[in-house]
């Protein structure tokens, strides 16, 4: 016969057998990591450098201004496509929410999505140009995907 093995906190393995798990309530203690939401904008390579920074550190304010949704916020230049004439910009955003709080985070999403979109269509239409998109991925957990891109890409400075 199997019997569920649970590692506890303090890496010990237990094994407790079905017919007891069966007459009783399981409730995990731990905590998933936080979540990060990683934007890609792409924006015409037309765009001024002025304005990228602009849209850089209004991003940048935005974030810091909701220290109660995100913990940080770090944007890199990814790449550039010459055949659509675009730069990658990625957004990386630490939430502070975890994954059980999935209203408070999906919340926090939104109005940085909504934010992210005005942004960039101002800049864009500012400078007469309008092709831009955002992709979004959520949600992130690995610490090591930020700390990757960190040591390949430069942070971009207003």
């Amino acid at each position: 016969m199997h019997a569920p093995q649970f590692l506890t906190s303090f890496g010990e393995q237990i094994v407790v057998l079905n017919s007891i798990i069966s007459t009783k309530s399981v409730c995990n203690h731990s905590r998933s990591p936080s979540p990060w939401l990683k934007i890609t904008v792409e924006l015409p390579t037309r765009t001024r450098p002025p304005d990228v920074a602009k849209f850089v550190g209004a991003v940048q304010k935005f974030i810091n201004d909701r220290e109660n949704d995100w913990t940080s916020v770090f944007i890199f230049i990814t790449g550039f496509d010459a055949d659509r004439a675009t730069m990658k910009l990625d957004v990386w955003l630490g939430a502070t929410n975890p994954y059980q709080e999935w209203n408070a985070l999906y919340s926090s999403r939104s109005r940085v999505l909504l934010y992210v979109h005005i942004t960039t269509y101002a800049i864009t239409t500012t400078a007469h140009q309008s092709n831009i998109s955002l992709t979004v991925h959520w949600p992130l957990t690995s610490h090591w995907l930020l700390t990757g891109y960190s040591q390949i890409y430069p942070r971009i400075h207003c």
